[in-house]
C-alpha cells in the first residue's frame, strides 16, 4: 500500500476522532465532578461509535483500489456517519439524565443500534445485489464482444481478399449487435459459436473450400439473434 493511499485512509480516520475528542472535553468540562453513571454510559457508547466509524474506512476500502471502493460504499459510511452523529447526540442525552433511571438509557441505546444495524444489512444487501447484477452484465455482453474479437483475428489471417471483406461485414453485424444475451437465444448462440471455431480452425489450416458457406451460415444465424432480440425487448 502506498503511503498517499494510506494517508487517505488515516486523514478520513481522523474525521471522527478529531470529533470525538472534542466532543469529550466540552462534556467534562461541563460535567467536571459530577459524572455518574449515565455519563460514563452515554460516553462508553459514544467511544464506540467513533471506533466503528474510524475503522469503517479500513474495511470498506480494497487493497489497489482505494477510490473505488469507497465510492461502491459510499452508502455504507453515509449511513455510519449518520449513526456518529445520532450516537453523539443520544450520548449527550444519556449525560443529561447523569443520575436518571439507566432502563430509558439503555433502552435508546438498543433502539439506536437497532436502527443502524437495520440499514447497514440493507446497505450491504444493495450493494451486493448491484455487483451480481454487474457481474451478471457482463457475462451477458461477452458473448457478442468475444465472437466479434475472433472474426477480427480471422479476417486478419485472410488472404482471399473478397471472402476477407465478406468476413469483415459479419463481424461488424456482430459488432453491432444486441449485446445483451438471454437463455432463448442459447441454441442459435450456440451454433454461432461452432461456425466461427469452424472458421478459425479451416483459416488456420489453410483450408480454402467451404469458407464461403460457414461465413454466410454465421451471417444468417446473427441475422436470427438480432430478430429474435427486437422480440424480447
Amino acid at each position: 500500500m502506498s503511503k498517499r493511499k494510506l494517508n487517505n485512509k488515516v486523514l478520513v480516520s481522523l474525521i471522527p476522532v478529531i470529533v470525538f475528542i472534542v466532543y469529550t472535553i466540552i462534556t467534562f468540562l461541563i460535567w467536571g465532578d459530577n459524572k455518574e453513571s449515565g455519563f460514563w454510559f452515554g460516553w462508553f457508547f459514544s467511544l464506540v461509535a467513533t471506533v466503528i466509524t474510524a475503522g469503517l474506512p479500513y474495511l470498506l476500502v480494497k487493497k489497489g483500489e482505494e477510490v473505488k471502493s469507497l465510492l461502491n460504499s459510499f452508502s455504507v459510511y453515509y449511513i455510519t456517519l449518520i449513526y456518529f452523529v445520532a450516537q453523539l447526540i443520544v450520548g449527550f442525552i444519556c449525560m443529561i439524565f447523569n443520575e436518571g433511571p439507566m432502563a430509558l438509557l439503555v433502552v435508546l441505546e438498543v433502539i439506536l443500534h437497532a436502527v443502524y444495524a437495520f440499514f447497514i444489512i440493507a446497505s450491504v444487501m444493495g450493494k451486493n445485489t448491484i455487483s451480481d447484477l454487474e457481474q451478471h452484465q457482463k457475462e451477458k455482453v461477452y458473448f457478442v464482444k468475444s465472437i466479434a474479437a475472433d472474426l477480427g483475428l480471422v479476417a486478419g489471417k485472410i488472404q482471399d481478399e473478397e471472402l476477407k471483406k465478406k468476413v469483415e461485414k459479419v463481424q461488424e453485424i456482430a459488432r453491432y449487435s444486441d449485446p445483451m444475451s438471454h437463455q432463448s437465444l442459447a441454441g442459435v448462440e450456440a451454433t454461432i459459436s461452432t461456425k466461427v471455431e469452424e472458421l478459425k480452425n479451416a483459416v488456420d489450416e489453410g483450408k480454402t473450400e467451404g469458407l464461403n458457406e460457414i461465413v454466410d451460415k454465421i451471417e444468417e444465424k446473427f441475422t436470427e439473434r438480432n430478430e429474435k432480440c427486437k422480440l424480447l425487448k
